[in-house]
């Protein structure tokens, strides 16, 4: 699979390098379409849960919310399963069954949960099944994400059978990104979002 990085009102050539999946000078250059006809043809919106468990501009995703410490995570959501990121010394990631994912800062460098560790980014996606009052949710469809929060500022395309397709989107202003990341049939993006990132809007006033 290719994969391209582009922001938003890129177009034309695109300069690829094959082996390391970005833009490179001195690679193959190959034509590509321009990040708003890509955009535009995704297929119509098939938005989520509109139960307002998610919560983009606070940045929280039912009970658990972007700036609390991992004590009170661990208290809304249980123990979880929690391990030092391999190769990546000063972070510990966390893993819930209700479909949330953290990593924390590991300020000793122990590989363990420190309780005062903040929360300032998480993963959700199924079986978490909480979504915006627009229906932005884990599972909707990627084009529900452009139609409600407007152009992105990151793409990554992915080159599949049937053209290039986003595989990620991302929002600066709202802390937030949509990946369609998981293969169908081992090749291809389906236009679902099958996991978000939720970091909160730096300028949120409630």
């Amino acid at each position: 699979m290719l994969l391209l990085a582009l922001m938003t009102g890129c177009s034309g050539q695109t300069t690829v390098d094959d082996t390391d999946d970005v833009p490179v000078d001195t690679a193959v250059t190959t034509d590509a379409p321009s990040v708003e006809d890509v955009l535009a043809a995704l297929p119509a919106c098939v938005p989520g849960a509109t139960d307002g468990r998610l919560d983009l501009g606070a940045g929280c995703a039912g009970d658990v919310c972007v700036g609390m410490y991992a004590a009170d995570v661990q208290a809304a959501l249980g123990e979880g399963t929690c391990a030092g990121t391999d190769g990546y010394p000063g972070f510990v990631s966390c893993y819930w069954e209700s479909g949330v994912t953290i990593t924390f800062a590991d300020a000793d460098l122990d590989g363990v949960l420190n309780a005062d560790a903040r929360n300032t980014g998480m993963y959700v996606y199924a079986p978490f099944s909480g979504g915006t009052a627009q229906g932005l949710a884990s599972g909707a469809s990627m084009s529900c994400f452009v139609d409600e929060l407007g152009a992105p500022d990151r793409v990554e395309f992915a080159s599949g059978p049937n053209g290039y397709q986003p595989a990620s989107l991302y929002w600066t202003d709202w802390g937030f990104g949509a990946f369609d990341e998981y293969t169908v049939d081992n090749y291809g993006q389906d236009g679902v979002s099958d996991y978000l990132y939720v970091a909160g809007a730096p300028d949120w006033q409630p």
